[in-house]
């Protein structure tokens, strides 16, 4: 039995004060699995943060970047991949890209 690929999401930002910018990274693991697509679409709150880039990092086997955008005023990000017909797909573990933020108000 293979399992699922899983999402990960990690940062060193710890308690924010307003204006601190902080990068998320976005990870995938594939583990033996080869994926042709990956689609990252992350909500959050506007009230507290705001999105300032979105950078993405296509991985081998799947280097068509098909999305890479943010809405601060839905709160939204979207990031997504896809292999091209020369490609076999991406596998394993997957740096995929990492999203910019600003608090805009502070943490506690």
């Amino acid at each position: 039995m293979t399992s699922a690929p899983t999402l990960q999401l990690t940062t060193t930002a710890g308690v924010l004060v307003r204006n601190a910018e902080f990068d998320v990274t976005i990870s995938a693991d594939t583990g033996a699995t080869a994926i042709d697509a990956a689609d990252v679409f992350l909500d959050f709150d506007n009230t507290k943060l705001q999105a300032l880039s979105v950078t993405p990092n296509p991985p081998t086997g799947m280097s068509t970047v098909l999305q890479q955008t943010f809405n601060n005023t839905s709160g939204a990000v979207s990031l997504s991949y896809g292999r091209t017909t020369t490609e076999t797909g991406a596998q394993g573990s997957l740096n995929l890209g990492k999203v910019r933020f600003r608090a805009v108000a502070s943490t506690p």
